[in-house]
């Protein structure tokens, strides 16, 4: 029997969604506390584009490193070899220091800054730069509430990888996976790098197959 489970409380809509083995993952014996996974991407191409990601300015004021988010999905695609920018934070208005990145072999960079504003939202701003031309490629701002920090930090790494490789990126879409503990079964929903896990279902029936309908607004999934 299909059934089909509506995910109206997520605003999964305006995603691309990202189709992995974790798609039929299952794990035995695992509790739901231990339900979060690292992704890891391996046999990627042999040629890495060498990119540095400065320390945001003001990120410190906030509940996530948007640098560091960034990195870690650059560097987890397989496309891109991280090369560390420094210890000084930049913000989007800095120019940087194109020789010294050169020096270091890095092709692109982007810094940015991460700002509280008066209703508690923050503004994550970046701007991303072509270090062997000098030339800026633009940027972007996203005014996010604190839980979507990382949101906004995977939507500057789809920026990123789109500019560089020409593709879209899936840094800001959602995965579907399912455990077992016992006799229960949980579908759960992450984000693409396995952070932020919550229960879409629990039932003592198995529950195997989660396929995202084409608009992302809906999970299907086979349960006998």
């Amino acid at each position: 029997m299909t059934k089909h489970f509506n995910f109206g409380f997520l605003n999964l809509s305006s995603y691309f969604f990202f189709c992995i083995v974790a798609i039929a993952f299952f794990v035995l014996g695992v509790s739901p506390a231990q339900a979060q996974f690292r992704v890891d991407v391996s046999g990627v191409g042999l040629t890495q584009v060498p990119v540095s990601i400065a320390t945001f300015k003001g990120e410190a004021t906030s509940s996530q490193k948007i640098s560091a988010i960034v990195s870690a999905d650059l560097a987890r695609s397989g496309q891109f070899r991280m090369i560390e920018a420094g210890n000084d934070a930049m913000d989007e208005n800095t120019q940087p220091d194109m020789s010294a990145f050169r020096q270091k072999a890095v092709d692109a960079m982007a810094a940015g800054s991460v700002t509280r504003l008066a209703d508690g939202r923050f503004d994550v701003r970046f701007r991303l730069w072509d270090v062997v031309k000098g030339a800026n490629l633009g940027g972007a701002s996203h005014v996010v509430t604190a839980p979507n920090l990382r949101l906004a930090a995977h939507k500057v790494s789809d920026y990123i990888y789109e500019k560089l490789t020409g593709e879209k990126g899936i840094f800001s879409t959602k995965i579907a996976y399912i455990t077992k503990a016992g006799t229960r079964h949980t579908l759960w929903v992450a984000d693409s790098d396995g952070e932020n896990a919550i229960t879409a279902l629990a039932s003592a029936e198995p529950i195997i197959s989660p396929s995202w309908s084409p608009n992302g607004s809906q999970l299907a999934y086979v349960s006998f």
